[in-house]
């Protein structure tokens, strides 16, 4: 993976979910031997239209080269770029450049995205927040700092191939 670029296109810079994915997606790829170097930000503004617009101002007006695999924030944004991609710039989603996204809304599962992307367990999210702010006992207190680590689900689709073998 060291020669292969990447760009990923930021949301709202005041949320703290666009910020803690970006920064999820950073350190996995500098962790995997990515240079900084090698990945572009971009500024979606966590919206369809701004992703689509990042895009084409990117690869087209600021002669940025088009990244191996690019990943939005959100899936609103991944499906503006993807459509920037290829109906704009006339290039194939995964053959010239892969896509990702996060949210795994419904739109993403729908042709022509069928976009490969992480989806959060939202419902066991709301379970553990309701245990632990235990309603069924409002007299006791609520502890402060808990941490609980959900694991997202990888969503495999068709606009990042499956890797064979090892």
């Amino acid at each position: 993976m060291p020669g292969r670029s990447f760009a990923v296109i930021k949301g709202d810079p005041r949320g703290t979910t666009s910020q803690d994915r970006l920064r999820g997606f950073t350190l996995r790829l500098l962790e995997a031997g990515i240079p900084r170097s090698r990945i572009l930000e971009l500024e979606g503004g966590s919206l369809y239209a701004g992703a689509h617009a990042a895009v084409l101002r990117a690869f087209r007006e600021e002669g940025h080269p088009v990244p191996d695999a690019i990943f939005g924030i959100n899936d609103i944004m991944a499906m503006g770029a993807m459509d920037a991609l290829r109906g704009e710039m006339g290039l194939r989603v995964p053959r010239d450049v892969m896509v990702g996204g996060f949210d795994d809304i419904a739109e993403s599962a729908r042709w022509p995205y069928r976009l490969t992307t992480v989806r959060q367990p939202i419902e066991q999210m709301a379970e553990d927040a309701l245990a632990i702010l235990h309603l069924d006992d409002p007299d006791r207190p609520i502890e402060p700092g808990i941490d609980r680590r959900i694991p997202p689900v990888f969503v495999w689709r068709e606009t990042v191939p499956r890797q064979v073998g090892p």
